[in-house]
Formats: structure tokens, sequence, C-alpha cells
């Protein structure tokens, strides 16, 4: 472009629209947080859906991933990766992670293979080990899973992690260390249903409150540009906000899962800069479309009243 003489002003106009197609290939590509939870609720029978999904939703959820899966090896190893604390004391912590399918809805307590998973963790030198399955048979697995160190869980409370982060943004990947001191799913269930009472307690960026204050925001280009610095500052002027406005990756980050989970209405460019295709309404509706899905018990209050819900 340079030797036939375009204007420099063109030419950055071309590589900024490249870098935006790019980006909307790459979130086009990318499984959402709801794709990833609906897939667990329904891979639970496949003998290898499960096993191909965990490793997703775990990303999705803010690990760093390395699958492997070979024989004698877990499905892979996730990473926690955080931040040391101010006295340089280590916080990022490491676990294994296994699938058991199963088509009677139930993984039997020999088929978990405890020892196993067990023996696993110590190959790998990491703190920790996860097991899922779609539900676990009572009566000898608490206890094969407390001595070996197991945790396992069902795979219907990871997709309410994922529902959790979807609604509420990231996880606070060092109070999800607390899972692992429990050996049972049915404490590990009741653990999933109080993080979630305490987060959304909280006062959270939620997209709720997101797409309120988008919509209080008067448009005027064609494009439907907006900073996300103005995104910022109308939340903090919303009536039910108390407190400083959110702090601009908080807006990024649920900016960051719309892009992921309507990458034809919502992209966000290299810069502070994020383009809607629509109004908030529709934004809103096109969630609720997706969630509709999915049962009731997994639906984002905030975002579902009864008559908001699409037939």
């Amino acid at each position: 472009m340079v030797d036939i003489g375009i204007p420099d002003g063109l030419r950055r106009e071309v590589a900024k629209y490249r870098d935006q197609v790019f980006r909307l290939v790459a979130e086009v590509n990318r499984r959402s947080g709801l794709q990833i939870a609906h897939m667990l609720l329904n891979a639970g029978s496949n003998e290898k859906g499960l096993e191909r999904i965990l490793g997703d939703a775990l990303e999705n959820l803010g690990f760093k991933v390395e699958e492997l899966g070979q024989t004698g090896e877990p499905e892979g190893i996730a990473t926690a990766p955080i931040s040391p604390a101010q006295d340089h004391q280590r916080l990022s912590y490491r676990f294994t992670y296994d699938a058991k399918s199963t088509s009677k809805g139930r993984a039997q307590t020999g088929n978990i293979h405890a020892a196993g998973l067990a023996r696993h963790k110590r190959m790998k030198d990491v703190e920790y080990a996860l097991v899922v399955a779609p539900g676990f048979q009572k009566g000898a697995l608490e206890a094969e899973c407390e001595i070996c160190e197991i945790t396992p869980m069902l795979a219907s409370d990871l997709a309410a992690l994922l529902f959790l982060a979807f609604e509420t943004g990231p996880l606070d990947l060092n109070a999800f260390r607390e899972v692992f001191q429990l050996h049972d799913p049915q404490a590990v269930h009741t653990w999933v249903e109080e993080l979630s009472r305490k987060t959304r307690e909280q006062k959270r960026l939620t997209l709720d409150v997101f797409l309120r204050a988008l919509d209080s925001i008067k448009f005027t280009t064609k494009t439907n540009a907006v900073s996300q610095s103005i995104i910022a500052h109308h939340i903090g002027e919303l009536p039910d906000w108390v407190g400083p406005e959110p702090a601009r990756a908080e807006v990024r980050a649920v900016i960051s899962g719309l892009a992921t989970l309507l990458p034809g209405l919502v992209r966000s460019g290299a810069a502070d800069d994020v383009w809607f295709a629509t109004s908030p309404e529709k934004i809103r509706q096109a969630i609720l479309s997706q969630i509709n899905r999915f049962p009731a018990e997994f639906r984002p209050e905030s975002l579902t009243k009864p008559d908001e819900i699409p037939t």
C-alpha cells in the first residue's frame, strides 16, 4: 500500500479494520461459557463428550489448562494464575482433572479409580485432584476420595460455576481453592451454592447493570461505538450503584464475555472502544434466547425475570 501511494490515514484505517476482523473470527470460533455449560449438562452419557469439554470449562473459569489424556495420565492439569501476595507468598496452585462419563447417570465408585487419580497427582507433582461426573454412586466413594484426597464434582455444579462467572464476572480463583478440602460430591454441591449466594450478594458489575448503563448512553454515531471509560462512567451514575465507578478492567471483562457470546452484535477494538450492532434491549433479548434453553435453576435471576424470557 505504501508502494502504490495509499495515504497514511487510509492505511491505518485498513489495518484497524483487519485487526477487528481477526478478532471477530477468533471470537466466533471460541466457545462461550453458556455453550460450554450446555455441553456439560448434556454430555454425561457421551463416552468422550465430558472429557473433551472439561478442559474448556476450566479454561473459561480462568485456569490455565494443559491437556494430556494419554494412557496412564490425567485428562489434564489446570493452573490457577494468581499473583503472589505482598509478602511474596505463593498463591498459585495446580490440580489434575479427570472426567468420568456414564450412560447410567451415576459413575460407579470402582470406575472412579480414586487410587489411580491420587497416583496421577503425585506423578505430576500437583497439590490437588478433581474428578467430574454427571453423578456419583453413594457409599464407599466419599471414604475413598477422602483417603486419596480427591475432590468429586457434579458436572451440573461445574456448569453452575460457569453461569455464575457469566452473570457476575470472573471467579476468585484463590477462593476456589477451598473446594479441594471437600471429598463428598454433596458437600461440593453445597459449597457451590454458598459461593453463588455470597458472590451475588456482593456489589459486582453484572450484565444487568452493564446493559442498563448502556441503555442510558445516547449513541450519536452510525457504528454505535463507545469507549469503555464512558460505559464505566454511566455505570457509576446509575441510581442503585453505590460507590465509585467500576474499573475499566471490570468493564472490559464483561465486554469480552459478550463479544464471545454474541460476536455478531458486540466486538471490542485494540484500544478502548467497543462496537454494538444493535440496541441494549436487543442484546438482552439475544442473551435471554440462549439462556432460555437451560433449566430454570441455572438462569441468572438478574437477567431472567419471568416476563422477560422469550418463548
